[in-house]
């Protein structure tokens, strides 16, 4: 819509890109993962919006899409909870880390130009038409995105695995 509009900034703070969930329709935890959302008062949609560095709902929604069923099993009253901050557990950010990054791997997959490829055209994106350069500059803010938001989440990962480690020796 903004290429259609003509409205592509460089570097703009409010560059964003949709995360598609990785949950289908015909899983069975759907509903009670969408009924944990809303008494948290968590997105409830299907696609997030990620933006550098407003994620605040984004992780904790995604906690919940990388429950597993026996983490939903033993919840006997969601509502009841006071905060998604109740359901947090190691493995399941683990499992949360490992889900983002392979949503954003499939997104960038996507994509019919690498993210180099299209940096090689930034650099002679004078020799562009209007549009195409619009569209250059909106494709590379959302890859830049992903990428960013995809390194945070790995060192994240990294971060919590090695505190994990830390804690287990000194026991």
């Amino acid at each position: 819509m903004r290429v259609l509009q003509g409205f592509v900034l460089e570097k703009n703070d409010m560059d964003d890109v949709r995360l598609r969930s990785p949950l289908h329709e015909d899983d069975p935890w759907d509903q009670q993962r969408f009924d944990l959302m809303k008494a948290t008062g968590l997105n409830t949609n299907k696609a997030f919006t990620l933006m550098a560095g407003k994620n605040d709902k984004l992780l904790p929604a995604w906690r919940i899409m990388a429950m597993e069923s026996t983490d939903l099993e033993e919840m006997e009253h969601p509502e009841q909870l006071e905060s998604w901050k109740d359901m947090v557990n190691v493995d399941n950010e683990l499992r949360m880390y490992r889900m983002l990054r392979d949503v954003i791997d499939q997104q960038l997959s996507e994509y019919p130009t690498t993210r180099e490829h299209d940096l090689e055209l930034w650099e002679r994106r004078d020799q562009l038409a209007w549009r195409h350069r619009l569209a250059l500059t909106m494709r590379l803010s959302e890859k830049n995105l992903l990428h960013v938001v995809r390194e945070q989440l790995m060192n994240a990962r990294k971060n919590l695995r090695d505190a994990v480690r830390k804690h287990v020796r000194t026991q």
